[in-house]
């Protein structure tokens, strides 16, 4: 994103702006949600956490707005787990620079 000078300091956005993206299951792991350990850690002011599956563990993190897919079944498939799942933490204080312009179980677009 490019913003000339003005607009930004008008617009009060952090010059250390972060972005983060974390794989946190994966096909290869035994099934335990580190959910609630990872989702402590997170500071930037966007992160992702990809193959979240489908677990009943709480999402939210104090002073960010959420944004989930749950994890899901290709049509056709009729054993095995749900995979994908994507939940996505945008800090409050950035939330208003941004827009979800698609959300499907297959991409986001921000």
């Amino acid at each position: 994103m490019i913003l000339s000078k003005g607009y930004r300091d008008q617009a009060k956005i952090p010059l250390d702006f972060s972005i983060g993206f974390q794989n946190i299951e994966g096909l290869h792991s035994d099934c335990e949600c580190f959910l609630s350990e990872i989702t402590e850690n997170i500071k930037n002011d966007i992160h992702f956490l990809a193959e979240t599956w489908s677990c009943d563990h709480a999402k939210e993190i104090d002073g960010y707005k959420l944004y989930f897919q749950n994890g899901f079944k290709t049509p056709g498939v009729i054993t095995g787990r749900s995979s994908g799942g994507l939940l996505i933490h945008v800090k409050e204080n950035v939330q208003k620079f941004v827009k979800i312009l698609s959300f499907t179980p297959y991409n986001c677009w921000l």
